[in-house]
């Protein structure tokens, strides 16, 4: 969950690629996937914008540990193409309506993934909408399946 001592290092990451404590969660979720076979790993993409911004990628960072953890490669080529506004404090409908056609796939990247199995990695997962958009991308150039993982995902609200 996305509360607590978790919250604190993932709030972390997103402001420093160097974060004591992380490799725990990334060994944990290493562990949860290890029994599961993909072909590459891909990390969430942020737009041009926002990595001149933070100033370092931490889904690239998080992609690429897993990546060798799981002695899977790891691919590029997946954009963010607009803009986003962050998600933090929309609702589901907004969320979703603020990802549409934000993401699309480089042609290199198109024709590696036609027929595979691909682990998207991202750090928090709250409605799905961001996950859910970048997989339709992919399924729609040609990969077989899209699994998401995350470190955390917020308290669903009910």
């Amino acid at each position: 969950m996305f509360q607590g001592p978790v919250a604190g290092l993932i709030q972390k990451l997103k402001r420093s690629s160097k974060v004591l404590g992380l490799e725990c969660l990334e060994h944990t979720l290493s562990e949860q996937l290890r029994t599961y076979r993909f072909d590459a790993v891909l990390p969430m993409p942020y737009h041009w914008q926002k990595l001149i911004w933070r100033g370092h990628n931490p889904t690239g960072l998080l992609a690429n540990r897993l990546s060798q953890s799981l002695d899977t490669p790891l691919w590029h080529g997946l954009t963010r193409t607009k803009a986003t506004q962050s998600q933090q404090g929309l609702d589901k409908t907004q969320r979703q309506s603020n990802m549409r056609r934000a993401f699309d796939c480089t042609n290199a990247l198109a024709q590696q993934i036609k027929g595979k199995n691909l682990l998207l990695i991202d750090d928090v997962l709250t409605t799905g909408a961001t996950g859910h958009a970048a997989a339709l991308v992919l399924k729609k150039h040609g990969a077989k399946s899209v699994t998401l993982a995350c470190l955390a995902r917020t308290p669903l609200k009910g």
